[in-house]
This record gives C-alpha cells, structure tokens and sequence, in this order.
C-alpha cells in the first residue's frame, strides 16, 4: 500500500564570479627525423596556444626539451637535452602562435632513438589554470642518436683517410 508523502523543494540562488585564470597549452612539437650525434644542432617547431586573457611575454616563457626512450615522459627514462631557450615572441591573448628553438644534442646523450619532449617554464607568479598541458612530446621516436661515428675524407689519388671515433 502506497502512503501519501509531501515533498519539499528548497530553492537557493547563489551569486557566482567567473574567474579568469591563465592557462598556456604547448599544442604541438615538430623535429625533422633523422640522425643526429653529439653536437649537432636540431631545429624544434613548438605550437603553443594561450587560452588566457593575458598576454604572455616572450620573456616569461622558456622552454626545457627532455629525450625519452619511451613515449611516457616522467617515468625515469628521460633525460635533459637542452633547457633556457625563450619564446621568440610574446603570445597574446587568446592566440596560438607558432615557435621555431634550435637546441644542440649534448656529449651525454644516451645512445638510440629517442622521442623528444618540451616542457614550458613560466614564472611562478604565473596563476596557471593547468600545468599539465605545458608539456608535449613528437609522435614518434624521432631522433636516432648514434653510439659511433666514422669520418671519411678523400685525400686524392684515391686514398681516403678514415677516423673512427667513439662518440662518448
């Protein structure tokens, strides 16, 4: 048998402040694949979009590339290729601009291929929204670092003088 119930509603209005916090994304990186060794120099396209109402400038904004035998980063695999490298330009509002960092492979890269990771370091007066899309990694093991490099020259008459050297 079903009773009869009153049901009571209670109807509240709260005020509500939209806050605008500040959030920079790195969309994307781009690194020709290829062989590169010890001191070479690679050049990194980073897409990186401002979701914020500030502008970022260029001198707030600096850049750590990570290399990682694996696709996670941050599992203790990775290592740091090169880091310091500032924004080119000031990312504006509500913007995505496109930068162009060369950075050097350093004489302790671990030999093999690697995917290549960046991280963006801003100030820590930067009230960010979400650090963990401040990261972003190449699709695929993009560089091959080699454990060897041999150096051939042609001297003339046919000979050619060879260096074997280690490349650690």
């Amino acid at each position: 048998m079903l009773q009869d119930r009153e049901d009571t509603y209670v109807a509240s209005a709260y005020a509500v402040e939209v806050m605008s916090q500040q959030d920079l994304e790195i969309v994307s990186i781009k690194i020709p694949s290829g062989e590169f060794g010890v001191g070479d120099v690679v050049q990194a396209e980073i897409v990186i979009k401002n979701h914020s109402d500030a502008e970022v400038s260029s001198d707030d904004l600096s850049f750590e590339f990570v290399a990682s035998k694996d696709p996670v980063l941050g599992n203790g695999d990775d290592y740091l290729i090169s880091s310091g490298h500032t924004a080119q330009e000031a990312v504006l509002a509500n913007s995505t601009v496109t930068t162009s960092i060369e950075f050097v492979i350093p004489a302790d890269a671990t030999a093999g291929s690697v995917y290549v990771g960046v991280y963006a370091q801003l100030p820590s007066n930067y009230d960010e929204l979400n650090k963990a899309n401040n990261i972003q990694r190449t699709e695929s093991a993009v560089l091959n670092i080699p454990e060897w490099e041999l150096n051939l020259v042609t001297l003339g008459n046919g000979q050619v003088n060879q260096d074997f050297a280690a490349m650690r």
